[in-house]
């Protein structure tokens, strides 16, 4: 009963993996300056992307510009609280801003640009998620 459970609970939680992973992101390419939808699978390294209030961050990002940023990386560090974010400028880079936005994590508040740096397995998640999946198939039941 219990492995009947859990094979259910498992199906599940991937569906639940597979629609967040199917999110559109407005992504700056090309010379016009203009912003294109496009799905968050569709994302390559060096895109930039319009990040805002409410969106999950869809890969490892460097904030470009931005407006009070502040992220929930909860699911990647456990710690409860929001993470400022501030683009590297002339002005503030002896006060050692953060601008690094993490994969999957939730941003909280303010808007910007950030420069896409890895995707999928590539990403701190991604390898946190292909360290579990390689220790739960040795683990024997």
């Amino acid at each position: 009963m219990t492995a009947g459970n859990n094979y259910a609970k498992e199906k599940q939680f991937q569906k639940l993996v597979s629609k967040t992973s199917d999110e559109q992101i407005a992504i700056y390419r090309g010379t016009d300056g203009l912003t294109h939808t496009l799905h968050n699978q569709e994302l390559v390294v060096g895109d930039l992307i319009k990040i805002e209030s409410g969106m999950r961050i869809p890969g490892d990002c460097i904030l470009i510009e931005g407006t009070d940023v502040a992220t929930d990386e909860s699911s990647m560090t456990g710690e409860p609280e929001q993470v400022e974010k501030a683009a590297v400028n002339e002005s503030n880079f002896e006060h050692n801003p953060n601008p690094f936005l993490l994969a999957k994590t939730l941003v909280e508040s303010g808007q910007g640009v950030a420069l896409v740096c890895a995707v999928g397995v590539n990403t701190r998640s991604g390898m946190a998620e292909e360290k579990l999946n390689i220790e739960e198939e040795i683990t024997p039941l």
